[in-house]
């Protein structure tokens, strides 16, 4: 489970940071208020903030899974909120690819200590 969590969250990750993009380039349309722009352009860059949380959820999916999966899902919820419809499908991905990386965590097995 744990490559699959690493390839959806590397997936929403760039799907993330390219619904960031698409929401200020709709802010810097023009067609609202200044308020509006200036609210937009925050949502963007919490967008991609969050785009990027998700890339380095995704990368740790492997290595730490539980802390990948908290990244995941956080990533998901704060992009969400951020860009609202741009950041479905990379929530989407994400929330996926969080769930996978904790389910993962179980199948790792301890090592023995070397002799």
């Amino acid at each position: 489970m744990r490559p699959a969590g690493m390839i959806l969250g590397i997936a929403g990750g760039v799907l993330g940071l390219l619904g960031g993009i698409l929401v200020l380039a709709a802010a810097a349309d023009g067609d609202i208020s200044a308020y509006g722009e200036a609210i937009m352009r925050i949502g963007a860059f919490v967008a991609m903030c969050a785009g990027l949380l998700g890339l380095v959820g995704g990368a740790l999916a492997l290595i730490r899974p539980v802390l990948a999966g908290v990244l995941m899902l956080a990533s998901a919820l704060v992009g969400f909120i951020g860009a609202y419809l741009l950041y479905l499908p990379a929530a989407i991905l994400l929330l996926l690819g969080g769930i996978f990386a904790l389910i993962g965590y179980r199948d790792i097995e301890l090592l023995p200590a070397p002799a």
